[in-house]
């Protein structure tokens, strides 16, 4: 019997506001076996650049329209040398989501938004970032500025929304159900 899975490739963008549990989902998934491409993992050789405003990070990197830009060449790395379902945390700006269509238009894609509340992510960011001096900005900014940018445009056009405030086990398995569904909708070898 022949299978109607093919090389076909599906790249998941994740979208979510600071400290709404981005990293604990990339950690799932790379536990499960699925490359993840971190947004933040490419340096730009700036010594501000986990400290500046998004207006900065854009015009600096994206053009003024999306920090993928300036990841072209790494996600081309990264989309060439992997198959199957591929996830990139995260998208931020609504120009993410069109720049990853002119850069892969034969992929399949989709995009998962993470949602915490408020009160979760302000114990989240004051734990991790602020006692460890990662960040000094207000959390409140942040948002303001990912709202300017289009980050809600992103959460309208998401396909999933996942509860990142339910424990852990419940995350990884709601994960490896969405997973089996987009393997199975898009024929993708699993």
């Amino acid at each position: 019997m022949q299978s109607d899975h093919t090389d076909a490739k599906v790249l998941i963008g994740l979208v979510g506001f600071r400290c709404c549990g981005k990293s604990e989902l990339r950690k799932i998934i790379s536990g499960l076996g699925y490359p993840v491409f971190d947004t933040n993992s490419v340096k730009t050789g700036d010594s501000d650049a986990d400290q500046i405003p998004m207006d900065e990070i854009l015009h600096r990197y994206g053009n003024n329209t999306s920090y993928l830009l300036f990841l072209k060449s790494a996600l081309e790395v990264f989309a060439n040398s992997n198959r199957g379902i591929l996830f990139i945390d995260s998208l931020k700006a609504a120009k993410d989501s069109h720049v990853l269509k002119s850069l892969f238009p034969n992929y399949h894609q989709e995009i998962w938004y993470l949602h915490a509340s408020f009160k979760t992510r302000m114990s989240r960011y004051t734990n991790r970032d602020i006692r460890t001096n990662i960040r000094t900005g207000k959390l409140e900014d942040h948002d303001s500025a990912l709202e300017k940018y289009g980050i809600l445009e992103l959460i309208k056009e998401s396909n999933e929304i996942l509860n990142m405030e339910l424990e852990l086990s419940e995350v990884r398995g709601l994960v490896t159900g969405l997973i089996a569904k987009v393997a199975k909708e898009h024929h993708v070898q699993d």
